[in-house]
């Protein structure tokens, strides 16, 4: 299904309204502090607006709608730090499962994810994990390794594992609570998140499709496209939190708004969110397009994470510079959209593994 841009600024409108309502500053306080996940949120943004399967092709259960309309979403649902399973449960884990190509599988895995009652998380590769392994026994697939960082894992119903087979990879499906998987949480520089380190040994799993080599290339682009327009929204909300301080509090008589250093710094603040919104909307649009070439694809996927995910954290780091010392304090809000930008510089790709990816890629000196 095709949307018109006039369509997305409306879903835009009515996702920020909830959004804004639903994840209000004490509920992101209460859970960088320990609280749980909130399932019923889940289950209502699932069921009033089509988050969980908004990707999901319609024959299973979702929205059948695109990257530009997920990056629409993941954009808001940064801007007010979202403690939900959406990056992991409504972006990766179908985009994994649709990238296998195996229609028996989608209709078995993607309906739960779609209506919510099902939270799929994603075990990539990492270069801290023990290498996933899966051997095939009398037609009986199991797997061994470690995932040292799992998004969301500790909240997951369903595991997809990215394993490597004598062939290639293979995406493996696992329940979260079967026999053999173990799922320890772990603390993370992001207190708006929750991350796990799943192990698997000898544990028996569902192979989803054949050969994954290809269906991992197209989930690596799609995670950093999410990450850039989630450091968008963080980006974007960071300067609005700046700007509404600069233009109340005073110093010297003035506000510090009409100090022309600090105008110079909004104004650096503000070209980064824009550049970044170009990027963002570039890379979605040719991400959405059939007949875009792979390799066109994957670059401007990798320019696009490398410049939004630095932009961020430079906007997250002056925004809380001009807020000056109640910035740095652990009650004010400055800290965790830092680390949310930190973190998500990190993700998928640093900007500089990124850039030295891209020279190779094009033999030209990083």
């Amino acid at each position: 299904m095709t949307s018109t841009s006039a369509d997305r600024e409306e879903f835009r409108a009515v996702l920020r309204g909830l959004l804004t309502q639903k994840s209000q500053h004490e509920t992101v306080r209460a859970f960088s502090e320990g609280a749980a996940y909130d399932r019923d949120l889940w289950s209502l943004l699932a069921n009033q607006t089509g988050l969980a399967g908004l990707i999901i092709p319609e024959q299973w259960g979702g929205q059948g709608m695109g990257l530009s309309e997920a990056a629409v979403a993941l954009e808001e649902a940064a801007r007010v730090l979202l403690c939900a399973p959406l990056l992991s449960g409504a972006v990766l884990a179908p985009t994994a499962v649709l990238a296998a190509h195996d229609d028996d599988a989608a209709a078995g895995l993607l309906p739960g994810i779609a209506d919510g009652t099902v939270i799929a998380v994603v075990a990539l590769d990492d270069e801290t994990d023990t290498e996933a392994v899966a051997t095939e026994t009398n037609g009986t697939w199991r797997v061994s390794g470690t995932k040292v960082r799992v998004l969301d894992g500790p909240v997951a119903d369903l595991v997809l594992v990215v394993a490597r087979t004598g062939d290639g990879h293979g995406l493996f499906a696992i329940d979260a609570t079967a026999d053999g998987i173990d799922v320890t949480q772990t603390t993370s520089l992001d207190l708006t998140r929750r991350y796990a380190r799943i192990t698997l040994d000898n544990a028996e799993v569902r192979r989803v499709g054949a050969d994954y080599t290809a269906g991992l290339a197209e989930l690596d682009r799609v995670a950093r496209f999410a990450a850039s327009a989630e450091s968008l929204g963080v980006a974007g909300r960071m300067l609005e939190i700046a700007v509404d301080y600069v233009k109340t509090r005073e110093q010297f008589g003035r506000v510090i708004g009409s100090f022309q250093a600090i105008k110079h710094m909004c104004a650096e603040m503000f070209v980064r969110v824009e550049c970044s919104r170009g990027a963002v909307a570039g890379a979605a649009e040719i991400l959405d397009d059939p007949t875009a070439d792979l390799a066109e694809v994957l670059d401007i996927v990798t320019v696009t994470k490398a410049y939004c995910s630095r932009a961020a954290v430079f906007v997250a780091e002056t925004g809380l510079q001009l807020h000056g010392g109640i910035g740095y304090t652990w009650e004010h809000v400055s800290h965790l959209y830092l680390r949310r930008a930190k973190t998500l510089e990190l993700t998928f790709g640093s900007p500089l593994e990124l850039r030295r990816e891209l020279a190779l890629v094009h033999g030209v000196a990083a």
